[in-house]
This record gives C-alpha cells, structure tokens and sequence, in this order.
C-alpha cells in the first residue's frame, strides 16, 4: 500500500470516528471543539 492510499484510509477512519459520535450523541449539544478531538483519536501522530 502506498502512502496515499494509507493517508486516505486513515481520514476516512477519522471521519467514520466523528459520525459515529455524532450519531451517538445525536440528541447532544455538539461543538466543533468536540469532533475535533474525537477525529484525533485515531493513534497516528502527536499532533493528529
């Protein structure tokens, strides 16, 4: 697997992480804040 094709699969594994806490937390005040740190869970690099 390439680079790219490595970097794409894991924004979709961070942007699949931010829909299922949207979704689970649907009925919640969401703030950007929030999704941004839930997309950075992902273990990858320091900074995300």
């Amino acid at each position: 697997m390439n680079p790219n094709e490595k970097n794409k699969i894991h924004y979709i594994e961070r942007l699949n992480k931010v829909f299922d806490y949207i979704d689970e937390n649907i009925d919640a005040q969401l703030n950007l804040d929030d999704l941004a740190k839930v997309s950075c869970k992902l273990p990858r690099k320091k900074d995300c």
